[in-house]
């Protein structure tokens, strides 16, 4: 079966949850703190989510000490969310 993206997009688009991970990650991604504290705020889940996919990505030797490797790692967690939703949809 071929990946079809747009398909996954609007069921991450459905979800509110993946979304907010979604967006929590990208905001990260670009400093946005303020943003990411936002989704926080009206999701209590959030950041227990969020902090496995950084574990995740930690334990396999991914590092997010200087703001270079936050921008790089959280764009990786978004891809390799991303690819998670492509495997659920088929």
């Amino acid at each position: 079966m071929q990946r079809d993206d747009a398909t996954i997009l609007e069921s991450i688009c459905e979800d509110p949850a993946l979304r907010r991970q979604f967006l929590w990650l990208r905001a990260r991604e670009k400093g946005d703190l303020e943003t990411a504290r936002d989704l926080e705020g009206v999701d209590p889940t959030l950041s227990r989510r969020v902090a496995e996919l950084q574990a995740e990505y930690i334990a396999r030797g991914g590092r997010l000490d200087t703001p270079q490797e936050q921008r790089e790692g959280f764009g990786r967690m978004q891809d390799e969310l991303f690819e998670r939703c492509a495997e659920r949809a088929g």
